[in-house]
């Protein structure tokens, strides 16, 4: 029997850190592209081979005249996760990874109440 391949439940590296959109290779966007129900565009975005770094360059005109996706909804979608993905890789570049443990100087921690009559304190150190 031909082994029954899985389609990748997420697009991320071996080190197990989400992938970025222009680390997308065109099998990544394939497979997103079946996530997001539109697997009859996959054929047309392997022609072309688009990869996620062209992702960024797709607009409404171009996913409808040169990929084929004539459905305004699939393009909002696609366009959408585009922006998402952008999004979280702005936000995650300003943010500093975090380093330390619980109750470290570099994030706050929330502690609970005190029996007498103290509430949690943000940034409180721990008892």
């Amino acid at each position: 029997l031909a082994e029954a391949r899985l389609p990748e439940r997420s697009a991320r590296r071996p080190s197990g850190r989400r992938l970025r959109l222009r680390e997308m290779s065109p099998r990544h966007v394939q497979s997103m592209l079946r996530r997001m129900g539109m697997q009859e565009h996959a054929a047309a975005f392997r022609r072309d081979g688009i990869d996620g770094s062209m992702c960024d360059l797709l607009d409404e005109e171009l996913l409808h005249h040169a990929l084929g996706v004539i459905s305004q909804p699939q393009r909002r979608r696609f366009l959408g996760w585009v922006d998402r993905m952008q999004l979280s890789e702005e936000v995650g570049a300003r943010q500093p990874p975090h380093r330390g443990g619980r109750g470290s100087a570099s994030r706050p921690v929330w502690n609970a109440p005190r029996a007498a009559g103290g509430g949690a304190r943000l940034g409180a150190p721990a008892p």
